[in-house]
């Protein structure tokens, strides 16, 4: 989140105070022309209060917790795809409610100028009845309970959607509270716009729990159907032709045993993104991406070479001095950068890890043409190789007033090169066991400032000739330099844990089977238009897009196993029940329960043991496994920006991709993964998580109630913005105790709730 000058700044006093010109979802930048003066709410603070509280009937036994302002309507501010509904200015609310056996939190964001309440986020650790009913309401009165919150909350939209469709209810205990959730599209000529309408959940004791919509582009031109030539048989026939291709995945988590790999046939997809499913163009009957771009058929692999490169080193590196050499000589260091730090880890006998060098290098000066300045350099070597395993480049960008200077000077295909001339220099034995995947597209927003300056190449390594999507190395190129600005791999891997691909059913066998799991309807959808000039993707589109496109289950597409014809989750197992005897009555039961049949939490002799404390390593670990893509945190390379994380420890991956997804400061020096997590630090994971970092390290701008929290705390803002979404609550009156440690339970109720305010925030392309 940027803040810049010149936005109105909203002052309040109830509870923490959060003062905010702009939403974490929304970036502003600086324009050449002067900014129209700021839109007045037509809501002030109390009649919005009173708008919501009349709507969802709060009374005064809920207590007001906090009061925030979002001011988004200067010109030169823009909305990410990800925010609601563009909303320029809003009010936000947070309450609790609580006694000796039910804790409720509530947050509400109302639009200030319209005057809709547009979300709603609320959790409480109601228990079910005694008699052990799995539900007391019925999924149909649970849907007709949604029906008749959209007609009271956005009565003018209730006849532009469409009769929803029932998600799977959250978890599988049948003796705790479980939610009934629905997605209603929004609807125009009678066809869904697939990323339009609303989401809400239902508890099986009637609440509302979760509800939000999106309703993008109003004002857009919705091609006609007419303009569909394909019908659906057309189209299927069409998605008949999917260009499928072998790679092995692997599912995550798995405690018994460990993750176990899988031959699948999956439809090319970005890094991370396994499984994302095309669409058919009702128009032209072209197969496109989510991004909409044309599939081509899928190619013979070819790895970046033929043959492996020269070994970098004839032994092993026990010389500090011959490691800083080498380190210098593949990252181009001059003697203008000096090693201000250095280690040697050895992970021992009990990984398969090999021994790495660890060294920071810090520039003299920074650089005569004003360009991005380095602040330092943090490089893991393999101590018997000599090949890189990570590298991170630290740097300040210039601050600029023409947001269009950072329009890109290096194109996408000239990054991949950029990224295959360094992996052959810096890992020349791996170049004929990996294959180029895929580049992140930029996506820019016409006048506006980019959100990243970056290209993300992507490398799978090859088993058997065929893709390997958990082993990868992941480069990253400057947009307007050509550096390599970051680099991660993974180690090696064997073939034995990899199914023989000689058992795989045929391609028209899987192609059959998708056409079959995977029904086409016809919707319209939001991409990215491409500018011709610069060949960037642009946000938001001039029109929506008439196509075919398949109905993607609520956790996600899965992918056909090539050896059993079942399809599956690429990433994880799906949930069992599991009998966790020493939870019963505690007061996180619901969500321990949910994790431990997600298997996120391992249960051994069927127990937990709910209320031990947890390292930081293994907050992390959970986190990861609770928040992240599993896949992308089992991607990462088992290296570490930290001098005290060993690289190839069973930490180090967990922590890495907590680092790549911004959850970690990566400039620290030491990560401390076996000391005990404090409340505080656990208040600073989820704020970063849910991106409110920026805004929390202004801790002059929060008003603090709590005696044990000094004002100048790093950690301030942290709290404030943890306790006024409902993450976490105070210890009691008016203190937090910041340095308590925290248990397992704390921790997943944390994540838990972290996960729902994701989960309930929509996205502009869902899917």
């Amino acid at each position: 989140m940027f803040i810049k000058p010149g936005h109105q700044l909203v002052t309040l006093t109830i509870g923490f105070t959060l003062f905010s010109t702009l939403s974490p979802l929304a970036v502003s930048a600086d324009s050449a022309q002067s900014a129209p003066a700021v839109a007045v709410a037509q809501l002030t603070q109390q009649q919005a209060l009173e708008l919501v509280k009349t709507a969802l009937s709060i009374d005064d036994s809920y207590k007001l917790q906090n009061v925030s302002s979002n001011d988004n309507s200067s010109s030169n501010s823009v909305n990410l795809p990800s925010s609601p509904n563009m909303h320029k200015v809003t009010w936000t609310f947070s309450w609790t409610k609580g006694d000796s056996t039910i804790t409720t939190n509530l947050n509400a964001s109302v639009d200030a100028i319209t005057g809709s309440i547009y979300s709603i986020y609320r959790s409480y650790n109601q228990p079910l009845p005694a008699d052990g009913s799995s539900s007391p309401i019925t999924a149909d009165a649970a849907k007709a309970a949604a029906q008749a919150w959209i007609a009271k909350l956005a009565p003018d939209k209730v006849q532009y959607i469409d009769q929803g469709t029932e998600n799977q209810p959250v978890g599988l205990n049948p003796n705790v509270s479980q939610n009934f959730m629905f997605k209603f599209n929004r609807l125009v000529n009678g066809i869904p716009v697939r990323s339009d309408g609303f989401n809400i959940s239902i508890s099986s004791h009637g609440d509302l729990m979760n509800y939000s919509y999106s309703w993008l582009l109003a004002d857009a031109q919705f091609p006609a159907v007419s303009k569909a030539v394909y019908s659906a048989d057309a189209a299927a026939s069409k998605y008949a032709l999917l260009p499928l291709s072998l790679q092995y995945i692997q599912q995550f988590p798995q405690y018994a045993g460990g993750p176990v790999s899988h031959l699948v046939y999956s439809t090319p997809a970005p890094a991370g993104s396994i499984g994302s499913l095309p669409l058919v163009d009702a128009t032209t009957g072209a197969l496109l991406d989510n991004d909409g771009n044309p599939i081509s058929a899928a190619v013979p692999y070819a790895p970046i070479a033929a043959t492996p490169g020269a070994p970098l080193v004839n032994g092993p590196l026990t010389s500090k001095d011959d490691a800083v050499a080498l380190a210098r000589k593949l990252l181009n260091l001059d003697n203008s950068y000096t090693v201000t730090n250095s280690s040697y880890n050895s992970p021992g006998d009990t990984t398969k890890a090999d021994p790495t060098w660890n060294f920071t290098f810090t520039p003299s000066a920074a650089p005569a043409d004003k360009s991005a300045q380095v602040q330092s350099l943090s490089v893991n070597i393999d101590a018997n190789t000599g090949e890189l395993i990570n590298y991170w480049r630290n740097t300040v960008q210039p601050q600029s007033t023409n947001a269009t200077s950072q329009a890109p000077v290096i194109s996408s295909d000239q990054a991949v090169q950029i990224a295959k001339t360094f992996v052959a220099k810096v890992a020349p034995t791996r170049v004929a066991n990996l294959v180029y995947s895929t580049v992140s597209q930029q996506v820019y927003y016409p006048g506006k400032m980019p959100v990243s300056s970056d290209y993300m190449i992507h490398f799978n390594g090859l088993v058997n000739g065929i893709p390997v999507q958990f082993q990868s190395i992941n480069v990253s190129v400057s947009q307007t330099t050509g550096n390599v600005d970051n680099y991660n791999a993974n180690q090696n891997v064997t073939t034995s844990d990899f199914p023989n691909p000689a058992g795989a059913v045929s391609l028209k066998t899987a192609q059959a089977d998708y056409v079959k799991q995977y029904p086409l309807t016809l919707q319209y959808v939001l991409v990215p238009v491409k500018d011709p000039t610069t060949g960037q993707l642009t946000w938001p589109p001039t029109s929506p897009r008439l196509v075919y496109a398949p109905e993607v289950p609520a956790n996600g597409p899965q992918v056909l196993d090539a050896l059993t014809g079942q399809f599956i989750s690429p990433f994880s197992n799906q949930p069992t029940h599991q009998n966790v005897t020493d939870i019963k009555g505690h007061w996180a039961e619901t969500q321990l329960q949910d994790f431990a049949d997600r298997g996120i939490i391992e249960v051994k002799n069927g127990k937990v043991n709910p209320d031990q404390l947890l390292t930081r390593s293994q907050a992390v670990h959970l986190l990861v496994l609770a928040l992240h893509n599993p896949f992308v945190a089992k991607a990462a390379s088992a290296s570490s920006p930290f001098f005290d994380v060993y690289a190839g420890s069973s930490q180090a991956s967990d922590i890495e991709a907590a680092v790549m997804a911004g959850w970690i400061d990566q400039d620290m020096k030491n990560f401390r993964p076996d000391d005990i997590i404090t409340r505080e630090e656990l208040a600073d994971f989820a704020v970063r998580i849910i991106g409110y970092s920026k805004l929390a390290s202004k801790t002059s701008w929060f008003k603090n109630p709590y005696t044990d929290i000094d004002q100048n705390d790093q950690y301030v803002g942290d709290i404030a913005i943890a306790s006024a979404l409902g993450i976490m609550g105070g210890g009691g009156g008016d203190t937090f105790s910041p340095l308590d440690q925290a248990s397992l339970a704390s921790v997943v109720v944390v994540a838990d709730r972290v996960a729902k305010l994701q989960l309930n925030t929509p996205t502009y392309r869902p899917y």
